[in-house]
């Protein structure tokens, strides 16, 4: 199951690499697992509203790749989660 849940901002190192933690329902997950141990939570984390812009300063700078691979998988750790998908969504051009 892939809820959701975070999205990643734009401001690379502007404040929270992550929005959304708050929305992970650590309830929710024990029920669906006590309900079926095979389902896998691994919740999507959303590129939202970024520019051609965001993207190339973001692909451009190997300390904001590693500052979000390391938020990502710090919560993915945290929160138990048994892996991520990544959705760059579409590239907004404006």
């Amino acid at each position: 199951m892939a809820p959701v849940w975070y999205q990643v901002d734009a401001g690379l190192g502007e404040g929270s690499l992550l929005r959304g933690g708050h929305d992970g329902d650590q309830g929710w997950i024990g029920d669906v697992r006590r309900a079926n141990s095979a389902v896998k939570i691994t919740p999507l984390f959303l590129w939202d509203s970024w520019t051609g812009g965001d993207y190339s300063k973001f692909l451009g700078s190997e300390e904001h790749m590693a500052s979000v691979a390391r938020a990502i998988g710090n919560e993915v750790q945290e929160q138990a989660y048994d892996g991520v998908v990544l959705d760059f969504g579409y590239l907004n051009t404006q």
